[in-house]
């Protein structure tokens, strides 16, 4: 992961993809980018990059950082694990990280990829979204 720092800022870009994160200890807020077809190791960076952004902008800013937050509820999903869509904080219901596969022939399916919501949020939102995520991952996990 590339990473640039300035007083206030910090910006950390994912290898192999055009997605970064960034926060402003300014402002008190995170940023990142929507992700479609993120494979695990790629959706492990983008998590780790956001709570590192976290981390930095409640340092930076002099405030306490936020609980990490119970990862918000799936809500929809499919019995074969193919399909599962997860609210990325439990109060909106508009952001997701969806965790899918594509079935082939034979009963073969694709490795699971993740595609992610993005948006600019508070430290605390950013935090619960980044669990969301992190169970998101565990989820692909255990489908491979």
């Amino acid at each position: 992961m590339g990473t640039t720092r300035t007083k206030t800022l910090i910006i950390i870009t994912i290898p192999e993809t055009e997605l970064f994160v960034t926060g402003s200890a300014v402002g008190k807020n995170v940023t990142w980018l929507s992700a479609v077809g993120l494979t695990i190791p790629q959706a492990r960076k983008y998590y780790d990059a956001i709570e590192t952004v976290v981390n930095f902008v409640s340092v930076k800013a002099g405030i306490n950082k936020p609980g990490r937050g119970r990862p918000a509820k799936v809500v929809e999903e499919d019995e074969g694990e193919t399909f599962r869509k997860r609210l990325l904080l439990h109060s909106d219901d508009t952001k997701f990280v969806t965790v899918r596969r594509t079935p082939k022939q034979y009963g073969i399916t694709s490795k699971p990829v993740l595609d992610i919501d993005g948006f600019t949020c508070d430290l605390a939102s950013a935090r619960q979204s980044a669990s969301s995520i992190g169970q998101a991952i565990e989820d692909a996990l255990r489908w491979r």
